[in-house]
């Protein structure tokens, strides 16, 4: 018998156990802090804090299918949303941290939004959102 035979099933309850806590971790409390700056920089028009937790690649695919890139997302940043201020009180709210990135899904009135954020360089970062209208069930 092959001596890692003898503790393979010890290892694969190793790996088992330390993956567990691996899929709820908590964010970063950095992504918390960069997360609530944009989108306060959305309710208020702030440009300059949009543009720099705003990847380089990033997309946006609206409720009709139509995509935005990075310029022309930010090019209308100055331009204040308005809107409910507080990332943290989002309805249905689920987050995924994987390593350096975070997938949040959400829902706010008819629309349910995905956003993907990565750590480019040390800053996170939104790199894509995309929203989908909730339609009745037929």
């Amino acid at each position: 018998m092959h001596p890692f035979r003898r503790y393979a099933p010890a290892v694969l309850l190793a790996v088992l156990v330390c993956a567990g806590p691996a899929a709820a971790q908590q964010p970063d409390p950095e992504f918390t802090k960069a997360r609530q700056a944009r989108t306060d920089a959305i309710r208020t028009g702030d440009k300059a804090t949009f543009d720099r937790l705003t990847t380089v690649n990033f997309t946006a695919t609206g409720p009709t299918g139509t995509r935005e890139s990075r310029a022309e997302r930010v090019g209308r940043a100055d331009k204040p949303q308005g809107g409910g201020g507080n990332a943290a009180a989002l309805e249905e709210e689920m987050i995924s941290v994987y390593g350096d990135t975070v997938v949040l899904n959400w829902k706010a009135g008819n629309n349910r939004f995905l956003e993907v954020w990565v750590k480019d360089r040390g800053t996170w970062k939104c790199a894509g959102v995309q929203i989908t209208p909730i339609r009745p069930a037929q």
